[in-house]
C-alpha cells in the first residue's frame, strides 16, 4: 500500500502547490488544527460585523485558501476582484474599479438567472459542503465557483432587475448607485456581501516600478477610500507582509481608517505542525493516511527547516518541493520519501 500511496501523492492533485481557486477551500486544513490559532474563526467574526480586514502573509503563505475557506459559509456572499488584472486603470481608479464590480455582478446574475430550476438545484447540490474529511475531493459549483450564493432563492432574478444586462452607466454616481443597489439586493436575502481584493502582492512586482508604485498608491488609497465610504459590504484585502515591514511603501498611511484590523496568517514553525498539514492533504488519498505513510522523520525535519528558511514560510513552495520529493522517492522504488529526496527536490 505504501508504494501505491506514494505514487498517488506524486501524480495526483492532493499535494498540488497551486490548486485552482475553487478548490482552495477543500484543500485548506484549518490553522486551528495546525497551530492552535483559530485564524478562521477570527476572520469570520470580523466579517460578520461588516469588518474591513487585511489578511497578512508572504506570497504562498495561505492567505487565499484561508479567505476562501471562511467564505464558503452560506451566510456570506463573496465577490472576488483580482487586482492583478490586465488593465492598470481598473486597479487605481475608483470609477474603473466600480465598473469591474458592477459588470461581474451583472454577468454572474444573468448566467444564473438563465438556468433551469433543475440546473440550479444540481449546482447547489454539487457546491454544498459534504461530510467528508478536510481535504477530500468534492464536486463543486462549476463555472460559478465562489459565486454559488447567487443561485439561492431569487437573488439572481433580483440582481438582473437591479443590474440589467448591457446597461451603460455614464457617470461615476450612476455606477456607485448601481453597486449600492446590488449590494442591498444581496443583503435582502440574509447574505452578507463581502468584497475580496486578492493578489495585491503583484502590484509591487511589475517590471516598470513607476507604474507599479502608482497602482499600489491608487488601490490602497483612492480605491479603498471609495469602497469604505460608498459600499455596504465587508472587505477582505490580501496584504503582503512586506507592505507593513518596509516603511517606503507608506502602507499604514495609505490605509489609515480603511482597514480596521490586520490578521496575520499563522506560520508553521514546528515539524509536528507541518506534519498535520501533510496528513490533512494525505486524506485526499486515504481517509486514514498520515504523513508517516509518505515521509521518513528526517524528511519532515528537512522540510520544516526549508519552510522557515529558504522558502520564507511559503506553503506553496514547500508543497511544490514535497510533491517533487514524492516523485523522486517513487523513482527510487522506496516506500517513503527521505531527507535526501527533499534536498534533491529543493535543489532541482
Amino acid at each position: 500500500m505504501t508504494h501505491a500511496l506514494l505514487r498517488e501523492a506524486a501524480l495526483g492533485r492532493a499535494f498540488d502547490a497551486e490548486p485552482l481557486p475553487d478548490s482552495l477551500p477543500e484543500c485548506h486544513v484549518p490553522f486551528a488544527e495546525l497551530v492552535g490559532q483559530d485564524a478562521e474563526g477570527a476572520l469570520r467574526a470580523r466579517l460578520e460585523r461588516y469588518g474591513r480586514v487585511g489578511v497578512v502573509g508572504a506570497v504562498g503563505s495561505g492567505k487565499s485558501s484561508l479567505v476562501r475557506y471562511v467564505l464558503r459559509d452560506e451566510r456570506f456572499a463573496p465577490v472576488f476582484v483580482n487586482v492583478a488584472i490586465e488593465d492598470p486603470d481598473k486597479v487605481k481608479d475608483p470609477r474603473r474599479f466600480l465598473e469591474v464590480l458592477v459588470s461581474q455582478l451583472a454577468r454572474t446574475a444573468a448566467r444564473a438567472a438563465a438556468l433551469s430550476e433543475d440546473e440550479r438545484a444540481e449546482l447547489l447540490r454539487a457546491a454544498s459542503p459534504t461530510e467528508m474529511l478536510p481535504g477530500q475531493d468534492v464536486t463543486r459549483g462549476g463555472e460559478f465557483g465562489a459565486w454559488v450564493w447567487v443561485l439561492r432563492g431569487k437573488i439572481a432574478a433580483d440582481l438582473t432587475t437591479t443590474l440589467p444586462a448591457g446597461e451603460v452607466y455614464a457617470t461615476t454616481d450612476q455606477l456607485r448607485e448601481a453597486a449600492q443597489a446590488a449590494l442591498r439586493a444581496i443583503a435582502a436575502y440574509d447574505c452578507l456581501p463581502v468584497l475580496v481584493a486578492d493578489d495585491t502582492d503583484r502590484l509591487l512586482r511589475m517590471p516598470d516600478q513607476a507604474v507599479s508604485r502608482r497602482l499600489f498608491v491608487g488601490f490602497f488609497g483612492e480605491v479603498l477610500r471609495m469602497i469604505v465610504d460608498t459600499l455596504a459590504a465587508a472587505l477582505v484585502v490580501a496584504v503582503h507582509d512586506r507592505y507593513r515591514r518596509e516603511p517606503e511603501h507608506r502602507y499604514d498611511e495609505l490605509i489609515e481608517g480603511r482597514i480596521e484590523h490586520h490578521l496575520p496568517v499563522p506560520e508553521l514553525t514546528e515539524p509536528e505542525q507541518l506534519g498535520r498539514l501533510i496528513t490533512g492533504r494525505a486524506r485526499f488519498l486515504r481517509p486514514t493516511a498520515t504523513w508517516r505513510d509518505l515521509l521518513e522523520a528526517d524528511a519532515l525535519a528537512e522540510l520544516i527547516v526549508l519552510h522557515g528558511g529558504r522558502h520564507e514560510h511559503s506553503l506553496r513552495r514547500t508543497l511544490a518541493v514535497l510533491k517533487s520529493a514524492f516523485a523522486l522517492a517513487g523513482a527510487d522504488d522506496v516506500g517513503r520519501a527521505g531527507a535526501r529526496h527533499v534536498r534533491a527536490a529543493d535543489a532541482g
